[in-house]
């Protein structure tokens, strides 16, 4: 799993990617790279996700630059993608809510 995510860092919006592997536990862990002001800061990230409540829940720390930093972070999904062609039908269909997954609703 993986894409870019927005997020602040000392008071600057700062564009993250990051890839995760999920295991069957609904255990995350994986890596994450920003660049923040002139560095190119390296990551690793553990995290959970609850399939009932749609949060992930997890800590960051710095492997490379950005000596020192790390902390504790949390993200509830409120849209899903479908993929390939399902997206394109998931939006003239006005998102509809999918099946089994507690209202969320396509992006």
């Amino acid at each position: 799993v993986g894409g870019r995510l927005k997020l602040t860092y000392a008071g600057q919006k700062v564009l993250n990617s990051v890839a995760l592997t999920v295991a069957k536990t609904d255990a995350l862990s994986g890596s994450a790279v920003a660049t923040i002001g002139q560095a190119a800061c390296t990551f690793s990230v553990n995290a959970t996700y609850d399939a009932t409540t749609f949060v992930m829940a997890g800590s960051y720390a710095a492997t490379n630059a950005c000596s020192g930093e790390s902390g504790t972070f949390t993200m509830k999904e409120v849209c899903y993608y479908q993929q390939s062609a399902g997206i394109r039908s998931e939006v003239r269909s006005r998102r509809p809510v999918r099946p089994n997954a507690g209202g969320l609703h396509g992006c």
